[in-house]
């Protein structure tokens, strides 16, 4: 008792810092204006595949990763999906965007403190070894850097 005593002349600073951390971080959500880096052209007719499709593709890297323990069945998945055509890679990461990463992927407090990352930044948090080598060296090829 006596050291919650010892914080009493404290605690009008202690909530204004609170309260100042907690409007920062709604504001920076809030007025968010990140862009990705790069868009890379992908001519229609280049894919194997229709822009629905890769959008699809892109959601299911990004629920494969987004909680913890990234799911790397479905990654190889879409990694076999897209491995033959550098415009499929290129749409696939163009629909992928920015997406807001926490702690491991989680998404539960991104109003909070989540940071948006490209899939290559994605992949280089949630996967490791040969996963991550291919993967960065498939992007990598496709131009994507």
């Amino acid at each position: 008792m006596k050291a919650i005593d010892a914080l009493a002349p404290y605690k009008t600073i202690l909530f204004g810092l609170f309260g100042t951390i907690v409007i920062y971080f709604l504001s920076k959500k809030l007025f968010a204006t990140e862009t990705l880096n790069n868009v890379y052209n992908v001519p229609a007719k280049t894919m194997s595949m229709t822009t629905n499709e890769s959008i699809a593709l892109a959601q299911r890297c990004y629920e494969a990763m987004e909680q913890t323990g990234t799911d790397e069945e479905e990654l190889e998945k879409v990694y076999n999906r897209i491995k033959g055509n550098f415009y499929d890679v290129r749409a696939l990461y163009n629909n992928f965007g920015l997406r807001e990463y926490n702690f491991m992927g989680s998404p539960i407090t991104a109003f909070i403190s989540g940071t948006k990352l490209d899939l290559r930044a994605w992949i280089k948090r949630e996967l490791s070894g040969v996963n991550e080598e291919k993967w960065i060296t498939l992007l990598t090829n496709s131009g994507i850097v």
